[in-house]
């Protein structure tokens, strides 16, 4: 059972989605009228895990949303992972039926079901701060500790100060980081464990050569002299995932003059991150870490996605876990003021008549 620690009440979580549905009906009626054709989630559609054995019930997907929430409020999560089973069924792009599954399948004990509600969640609505927590709880049942902060901290950084559960999962992050390291996230897809990462000594970045992503191999000293954003991430972490657009969108913001935006997937099937990058829109530089080059300057950390800001000398200043809107005033603030300080260093460098410059060569 998940421990009551996590566990948010079903009436205050039920309650925070509920008024979603409650002109859900008009509005489902309006997309038929004026024929709208309904979004698909892609993959397989969900079944009902705890309650195969059970006849269906049909109706409207309100009725049945609701009827899920009724039974999640009234201790019944095999009634409610039956009714919104069949819900997502019906209309397959609201993330709040999503969200409520993965509650009923925590209360179940169905731990890989409930990730996969709840990260179905997150890929319909990269925003749905509820969805994160239930991920973490998920996470967590299954002793993957460095997902599940990964999950939490995305979690607090979408909600507001005074949201309810922000002590709660607080203390979930507290009683993780206690515990020892994990070795990581092994993918379902390819095997593959999520490197650890941590902070790298003075150049030690601009020592690395990596393969890229569409082939070839690269050394880092092409972004010497330059602040590097680097965001080290997974084509199977629905947070990382969500992170690509703002990412692409600071890159074009920023310039290739004084900075870069690079990212260093832990995937393994090059085609596939290859493809998934093209398909997402991204344009800055992609490379691998699947044999383990970086966590030779880097300690385990785990949690993704994770990105390092890095000076023009190649010494990491700040190292970010989580989700973040890259383009947001504060972010970009912290970034440049990292050129800002590389600048100072190069003037007082001149005025002392020093013949290298920090970052810069000779």
């Amino acid at each position: 059972m998940v421990r009551r620690r996590f566990r948010p009440s079903p009436p205050a979580m039920a309650a925070a989605v509920v008024a979603v549905i409650a002109g859900l009906g008009v509005g489902l009626s309006m997309i038929r009228d004026r024929g709208v054709p309904v979004p698909v989630v892609k993959g397989a559609p969900e079944r009902s895990v705890a309650a195969s054995f059970a006849t269906p019930r049909w109706g409207t997907f309100p009725d049945l949303f609701q009827a899920g929430v009724k039974s999640l409020r009234e201790g019944r999560p095999a009634d409610a992972e039956r009714d919104l089973v069949t819900a997502v069924a019906l209309v397959p792009h609201v993330p709040e039926a999503y969200v409520n599954l993965g509650f009923a399948r925590l209360d179940l004990g169905l731990w890989k079901a409930a990730e996969r509600a709840f990260q179905r969640a997150v890929d319909l609505r990269p925003g749905q701060a509820n969805a994160y927590y239930g991920l973490a709880m998920s996470l967590e049942q299954q002793k993957d500790l460095a997902g599940a902060r990964g999950a939490m901290l995305t979690y607090l950084h979408l909600t507001r100060e005074d949201d309810p559960y922000r002590r709660k999962a607080m203390a979930a992050l507290w009683e993780w980081e206690a515990k020892p390291p994990s070795a990581g996230r092994t993918s379902e897809r390819d095997g593959s464990a999520a490197p650890a990462v941590h902070r790298a000594g003075a150049a030690a970045f601009f020592d690395l050569v990596l393969p890229r992503i569409g082939g070839g191999t690269e050394s880092m000293r092409a972004f010497s002299g330059r602040v590097v954003v680097v965001n080290f991430w997974a084509t199977w972490c629905p947070p990382c995932r969500a992170e690509l657009p703002s990412l692409q969108r600071l890159a074009g913001k920023l310039g290739t003059q004084r900075f870069a935006v690079i990212g260093i997937s832990i995937d393994t099937d090059a085609g596939f991150t290859g493809e998934f990058l093209r398909e997402a829109g991204v344009r800055y530089p992609n490379y691998f870490d699947s044999a383990g080059r970086v966590t030779r300057f880097m300690r385990t950390a785990g949690a993704l996605p994770l990105t390092l800001l890095i000076d023009a000398g190649g010494r990491v200043r700040e190292q970010i876990v989580g989700i973040r809107d890259w383009t947001a005033p504060e972010m970009l603030a912290r970034i440049r003021r990292l050129d800002d300080a590389d600048t100072d260093d190069r003037a007082r460098a001149a005025a002392s008549g020093s013949a290298t410059v920090p970052g810069g060569g000779q």
